[in-house]
């Protein structure tokens, strides 16, 4: 499929749930003081991309993913938003019992590896042009970032890009049978920490 034929179809469907697609031409967009590739907020009713990004259409998918998570009624995508909540104002300081924020990194874990399943499951589909073996890497790239987050209470603890990192990449399985969202293995965990 074209790109420009998914983008309608996904435009399509956002309408339908009266959500607007927005992209735009820069590397990155503003998501609440944040530089980011891409965001979808069910609240604002609108899924932003970043064109100028080079996984733009990687980003675009997941970002529909999370729509198709909220339109299914999607157990984690529901629970996200208030974990989300507690994640966002324990990294601007405000304190939680450890036994809550873990349970709400536990939350977005889960609900980010399933929507990078979902964007792996389009992306073939749809016969779009992304690198499946590529996206999939840093999809669990991302997901065990989320260790660090919680580790060093920063939303992006990595003064060096891990999704440029070929030793990095090199680590990263290229499916989802690992349980990224779970566990953190040694070898990836000391791979990312030296990144910090």
């Amino acid at each position: 499929m074209k790109e420009s034929e998914f983008i309608r179809l996904v435009r399509e469907d956002l309408s339908t749930e009266n959500i607007q697609l927005i992209i735009g031409k820069g590397k990155h967009i503003n998501c609440d003081g944040i530089r980011v590739d891409g965001y979808f907020s069910d609240f604002a009713r609108e899924l932003r991309v970043a064109r100028g990004c080079k996984q733009w259409l990687g980003t675009l998918c997941h970002e529909y993913a999370h729509f198709r998570q909220w339109i299914e009624g999607y157990k984690y995508y529901q629970q996200s938003n208030k974990a989300i909540q507690i994640i966002d104002t324990w990294f601007s300081g405000k304190e939680y019992p450890e036994r809550e924020l873990s349970r709400a990194f536990r939350i977005v874990r889960t609900m980010e590896r399933d929507a990078e399943r979902r964007t792996a499951e389009m992306i073939e589909r749809y016969s779009l042009p992304v690198d499946l073996d590529l996206y999939i890497k840093r999809a669990n790239c991302y997901i065990y970032a989320h260790f660090f987050m919680e580790r060093h209470r920063k939303f992006w603890a990595f003064s060096r890009d891990p999704f440029r990192s070929k030793v990095v990449l090199n680590l990263m399985p290229n499916d989802f049978r690992c349980q990224s969202h779970q566990t953190l293995p040694p070898d990836i965990e000391f791979a990312l920490e030296s990144l910090i």
